[in-house]
């Protein structure tokens, strides 16, 4: 399928096309190969670069949909734009000093992360992860919480890191598919930017 039908797709209104449209660059092997290697040479390792490719796709048909406008030069490199933006992040966070958990006043399970958050944002967090069940759940959880997908294999129980990562990415996009449903929440979402 060429770029013109996947940016049709991903302006849509209706959820199946822009998850086709997802899965298509998804599984684009030739793109993902290039992000991929340009990636690793940065760096990264496999799976970095898989969850990276993932979020970057991900961001960019959240951008779309949400600005109903195409990148001027292409979804393509549009992403690859994303994937190198989100790796030099990366690469920052490497160096800022890490922060223990003993220099919050934690409650129990609660990690930095959630401690930020506000009561109601907490809320509709738990709500959200309740709606999409488990595994859903905890495979979000604990990406969130920073654990590589081979962790999250051995937790949850899957054969292979490979497996966790995909599930990851059918999460996330159940995740999106509830939000995208539900106006009130979408409108609550963009006003805590």
């Amino acid at each position: 399928m060429d770029d013109a039908h996947i940016a049709d797709y991903l302006l849509s209104n209706d959820a199946g096309l822009r998850n086709k449209a997802l899965t298509i660059l998804y599984t684009d092997a030739e793109f993902k190969s290039q992000v991929s290697q340009f990636l690793r040479s940065k760096g990264s390792n496999h799976e970095e670069a898989d969850d990276i490719f993932t979020n970057a796709i991900i961001a960019t048909s959240l951008q779309i949909h949400k600005n109903k406008t195409l990148p001027h030069k292409g979804i393509k490199p549009y992403i690859f734009s994303i994937c190198k933006y989100l790796w030099y992040n990366e690469l920052k966070k490497r160096k800022v000093r890490k922060v223990s958990l003993q220099e919050f006043n934690l409650e129990n399970g609660e990690t930095p992360a959630t401690f930020l958050f506000d009561k109601d944002t907490k809320q509709i967090t738990t709500k959200l992860l309740e709606r999409i069940g488990n595994p859903c759940q905890s495979v979000l959880k604990m990406w969130s919480y920073g654990y590589r997908m081979k962790e999250i294999a051995q937790k949850v129980g899957y054969s292979s890191e490979s497996v966790a990562r995909k599930k990851k990415y059918k999460c996330l996009k159940k995740l999106i598919d509830i939000i995208d449903s539900d106006a009130e929440l979408k409108q609550y979402l963009r006003e805590l930017k």
